[in-house]
């Protein structure tokens, strides 16, 4: 017979829980983050400033995990906000007066350096670089909430605040850190399914809360809010998906609930 096999070493622990092999990582990259700091502030600020002119000029999308925060947090008060709160004339009142505040402080952005310098000093960890000449997201997010609250009843508005502000930055941090597989310009297969599955489970999670349904009806209701959403992040290229986001996502589910009949009650606790 054979003699026994010795036992094998025991395998080296994994790059990614490797405490050495993450520091030195990070070391690597600092010189990359400074220059591409240093870089794409003036390339959008000059970018800006020829679209303003009329030229067509890419746009750099750099992940800021600060804004991302602001931005769900900001959309998610908004649902809560308007579930609550807030009946549907409440809504559409609130959204006229911000959509009306935001316009004009764009107005004054583009006649003032001094309020423009002083606003993107108190908004600099929540802004976009090259928002200094361009329409700012926020201004399109709050004409968004106008065009749906007079548009859709409130849940399609809450479905399609919720795709924007949850499924958005999902679809940014996973397509920036792990996209690989380019499906449209630079968006990717990655971001594009984290869109749809983290808007799909946030509508199951708003419909279970506040309202009572069947599960078809809210099986329903979430997919056709993810994959529209999804969708119209994807193709979205003629206008800011801030805008367009919302509208397509609470436009279908109106179209769905219309189509089968779809009549969620509030829920008890309410």
């Amino acid at each position: 017979p054979l003699p026994p096999l010795p036992p094998l070493p025991p395998l080296p622990p994994p790059t990614l829980f490797n405490h050495h092999q993450r520091r030195r990582r990070r070391h690597c990259q600092r010189p990359f983050q400074a220059m591409e700091k240093a870089v794409v502030e003036p390339y959008e600020n000059l970018a800006g400033l020829m679209r303003t002119a009329g030229y067509h000029v890419p746009q750099v999308r750099n992940f800021k995990l600060a804004r991302s925060i602001f931005h769900m947090l900001n959309s998610l008060a908004v649902v809560g906000g308007g579930e609550m709160l807030l009946d549907m004339d409440q809504l559409r009142s609130l959204a006229l007066v911000c959509a009306v505040g935001a316009w004009t402080m764009e107005l004054l952005k583009q006649r003032s350096d001094a309020f423009k310098r002083i606003m993107f000093q108190v908004l600099g960890a929540i802004s976009r670089d090259g928002e200094q000449h361009n329409v700012n997201s926020a201004t399109w997010f709050m004409s968004a909430m106008l065009v749906i609250s007079w548009c859709n009843p409130k849940i399609a508005c809450c479905i399609g605040t919720i795709a924007l502000g949850v499924g958005d930055p999902a679809a940014a941090f996973v397509g920036s850190k792990f996209g690989s597989i380019k499906l449209y310009g630079k968006k990717t297969l990655e971001g594009t399914g984290a869109f749809a599955i983290v808007t799909c489970l946030a509508t199951v999670a708003y419909l279970s809360l506040f309202y009572e349904t069947s599960a078809t009806d809210m099986a329903l209701i979430s997919v056709t809010g993810a994959i529209t959403g999804a969708i119209a992040e994807l193709y979205c290229t003629f206008v800011d998906d801030n805008l367009f986001v919302p509208v397509a996502t609470g436009a279908a589910v109106t179209a769905v609930m219309g189509q089968f009949d779809i009549v969620p009650k509030s829920a008890a606790w309410r």
